[in-house]
């Protein structure tokens, strides 16, 4: 097995060899593995071009457990070494139909075998650098936000109300070694903690694209890290959090922000890995870290990506917009009738009629038997007031998502 011990400076980070077909129509290629947890979620390979690929098992059906025998014996699964393997995978690739009536690709293995590692030096350092995003806007004592509850309410941050935020990782510490998913020290994969600070938490900062931004202590209440009396961060890369195969990028925040450490599934599986170093250009999901809190439950989250420029004190920052945003993805309930749980099949489709008249786009109602909401996406205000004036077919319109 190659091991890599450095990265080329662009994408592609890691050079693979590209796919082939075998004489008997298989398909040879490079891929990272990804899963997170057992029994559900994620699970599938993702090649150089970014395709999520699905396993299929012997009857057709779609792989959600990583202890399933169509995974092959040389992957040695269940082991978290997936997060910095590159497997050689051999099989047939077809599209197929999944739970919720969507195409999918899908792969009927024949092989995967371990072909390159990358060491955890290798993973964490990618962490170091700066990086621009946003962060969820703190609210005023009681107001409610989604995801803020119980003894949170006092104090509530609402993620579609978006601060920029940068911060910068500068050092590297050794800290231990990853956990396989038997609970075992692997021994081939060190990692290392880094350490940085949010650069705008004092003071007016440029970012990448060249705005400058205000600190984020000068937005009192608002501000995305409340309480915070230092600006000191720090993260690294998590095994087995809460079980086996819960793989976590975990987030120390500042000195004085009332949450535990910080966590996101996502980081780790898609931007601190393989997954994200053989991609030739590498999907936004996969070059951006983010972390909502361990605990308390207040509606706190931010994600930030890579960037190469900006970090210079300025002068002049530009006003942040502490308003919800019109453009994004919306969720709606359906008014139900004598059904409690769904609406009526006839007020459905009436309804999902009226919300494209009305220019919502990409409208999903759930799995084929319906569901009691909808989404969809919205990109004016003429749109949302058609869609919130219509009391005949929804109980309430709010939304999900802003656009990026």
């Amino acid at each position: 097995m190659t091991v890599c011990d450095a990265l080329f400076e662009i994408a592609p980070r890691v050079h693979v060899p590209a796919t082939t077909q075998t004489t008997t129509g298989q398909s040879v290629f490079y891929a990272a593995f990804l899963f997170h947890g057992n029994g559900g979620g994620v699970l599938g390979f993702v090649d150089s071009a970014g395709t999520f690929i699905r396993v299929l098992d012997d009857h057709g059906h779609i792989v959600s457990d990583v202890e399933s025998a169509a995974l092959p014996d040389a992957m040695a699964m269940p082991t978290n070494r997936s997060l910095y393997t590159i497997y050689k995978v051999t099989g047939e690739l077809r599209g197929v139909t999944d739970r919720t009536g969507a195409t999918v690709n899908a792969i009927r293995l024949r092989g995967a075998t371990p072909a390159v590692k990358l060491p955890g030096k290798v993973i964490d350092s990618l962490l170091v650098g700066s990086w621009d995003g946003w962060a969820a806007a703190g609210l005023s004592p009681g107001s409610p936000a989604p995801g803020c509850f119980g003894d949170q309410a006092p104090k509530c941050f609402d993620s579609r109300i978006r601060v920029p935020v940068r911060m910068t990782f500068k050092s590297l510490a050794r800290d231990g070694n990853y956990i396989d998913y038997d609970g075992d020290s692997l021994k081939d994969q060190e990692t290392y903690r880094v350490s940085g600070v949010i650069d705008n938490l004092e003071h007016a900062v440029t970012l990448d694209d060249g705005r400058c931004v205000p600190s984020l202590k000068s937005l009192g209440v608002a501000n995305p890290f409340y309480g915070a009396t230092a600006a000191g961060v720090r993260a690294y890369r998590a095994s087995n959090m809460h079980g086996p195969g819960d793989h976590e990028f975990a987030f120390v925040y500042p000195k004085g922000f009332a949450a535990a450490d910080g966590m996101d599934p996502i980081s780790i599986v898609q931007t601190l890995g393989p997954a994200q170093l053989i991609q030739k250009q590498p999907a936004k999901d996969f070059t951006s870290i983010a972390a909502s809190p361990h605990a308390p439950n207040n509606g706190h989250h931010f994600k930030v990506a890579k960037v190469a420029r900006g970090g210079s004190e300025c002068t002049n920052p530009i006003k942040v917009d502490l308003s919800l945003p019109i453009a994004g993805r919306y969720a709606a309930g359906f008014v139900l009738g004598p059904n409690v749980f769904l609406p009526e099949p006839q007020l459905v489709t009436r309804c999902l009629g009226k919300l494209k008249t009305a220019g919502a786009t990409n409208v999903y109602n759930g799995v084929p038997d319906g569901a009691p909401s909808v989404q969809f996406d919205i990109t004016t205000k003429a749109q949302r007031d058609a869609v919130t004036a219509m009391s005949d077919c929804f109980s309430e319109v709010y939304l999900l998502e802003p656009r990026d």
